[in-house]
């Protein structure tokens, strides 16, 4: 038999340890909804930590970057200053090369400088050339109205090519020559966003008085049609919408041949639609005349000249810089500022002749650039 006072003792013990296993669940834990609360805090924490590591790792980031800037800053002032002290060598040694003229003769202004599309006509440091002994026979009072179009957005072909880069150079070349040679004589327009429309409205809204002379030059792609007429296309293609013929239309109902100037100018290809555009370089070292300067003041007629004859394609360098541009353009701007005066001028039209092919022939210095072509009043082509 067991004793009873050990069976109550077992019990007891059995109670206790019982109670010792069950105490959690009892009543000695945590309460559930304190749990729940301490958890979504831990969410938060965590979501907030990694947030903030983003940001940091942002920031860091944005840091680096912004170093790299200001070192590549101070290594393009650092660049930008030698090119400055270059230049200014480059102009004393300039200086010291050129030949004073005989005295008497009308000294030319000087061509050059920083002048960028649009910018305003007379700027400071390009005074007009007054009329001299030279000039006797000129329009003392003409104004010369002279509208620049340049296809700058042309959009690159299957070899990454276009013509923009070479159009902004010849847009400031041309700036800079006829702001230079005519100073206040000359009222210029810029366009670098243009139509058929804005061209015809353009050449309507000028104030031609009874001497004055009007340039227009286009720079852009160009085609010949099967009618023989030539478009100057910003898309390079043959539904272009500008016409050689629509533009010297609009010149001859603003101008008369017997007593004004017109002239058109493109430094287009004149390829058969579809041909591509190719852009090869010219080079040349000066020497200061104003030779277009004559051209302009003391002749009258109509002048239309494209950079190619039909069938060939017009050269470009792709090239904002000095290296580049149109080889048309180059050679034109050229021979305007350092080609030969002729000895005697008759005031018509036939005077450009010599000027134009002597343009033409520079050129051709490289090879593969076609003849120019100039476009009688019927508008028929030539080569020049």
């Amino acid at each position: 038999m067991t004793c009873p006072w050990k069976s109550v003792v077992l019990r007891g013990i059995v109670v206790c340890l019982g109670m010792l296993c069950c105490g959690p669940t009892v009543g000695w834990g945590q309460d559930p909804g304190e749990k729940l609360v301490e958890d979504a805090r831990k969410t938060l924490r965590d979501a907030e930590n990694a947030r903030n590591r983003a940001d940091l790792r942002k920031r860091q980031e944005l840091e680096v970057q912004v170093f790299d800037l200001e070192l590549e800053l101070q290594q393009d002032q650092l660049n930008l200053e030698s090119k400055r002290k270059k230049r200014d060598e480059l102009n004393q040694i300039r200086q010291k090369l050129v030949i004073p003229k005989p005295q008497g003769e009308l000294q030319p202004p000087v061509f050059g400088g920083d002048v960028g599309p649009g910018a305003p006509a007379g700027a400071a440091g390009m005074e007009p050339v007054a009329a001299g002994p030279a000039l006797e026979n000129a329009f003392v009072d003409r104004k010369v109205h002279v509208l620049l179009y340049g296809n700058i957005n042309d959009p690159k072909n299957a070899q990454g090519q276009n013509i923009g880069e070479g159009v902004v150079a010849n847009l400031r070349f041309l700036q800079g020559l006829f702001q230079h040679q005519l100073g206040s004589r000359a009222a210029i327009v810029s366009r670098t966003q243009f139509n058929s429309l804005t061209i015809q409205r353009d050449i309507a809204n000028l104030s031609v008085a009874a001497p004055d002379a009007v340039v227009v030059y286009i720079s852009t792609h160009g085609a010949f049609l099967s009618n023989g007429d030539q478009i100057l296309s910003q898309s390079g293609t043959a539904d272009g919408d500008i016409r050689r013929s629509v533009v010297m239309d609009g010149l001859r109902k603003k101008t008369s041949a017997t007593s004004q100037l017109r002239v058109l100018i493109s430094d287009s290809c004149a390829v058969y639609a579809g041909s591509p555009p190719v852009w090869p370089r010219i080079e040349a070292e000066p020497y200061p005349t104003q030779v277009l300067f004559r051209l302009l003041l003391t002749t009258t007629g109509e002048i239309s000249v494209n950079a190619a004859i039909p069938g060939k394609s017009a050269y470009y360098y792709p090239t904002r810089n000095d290296d580049g541009g149109g080889f048309f353009t180059r050679a034109f701007v050229y021979t305007s500022v350092y080609g030969q005066i002729p000895a005697t001028f008759t005031g018509k039209e036939a005077d450009w002749l010599p000027f134009l092919r002597e343009v033409s022939a520079r050129a051709r210095l490289s090879p593969g650039q076609p003849p120019a072509c100039s476009f009688d009043r019927t508008g028929r082509p030539s080569a020049l």
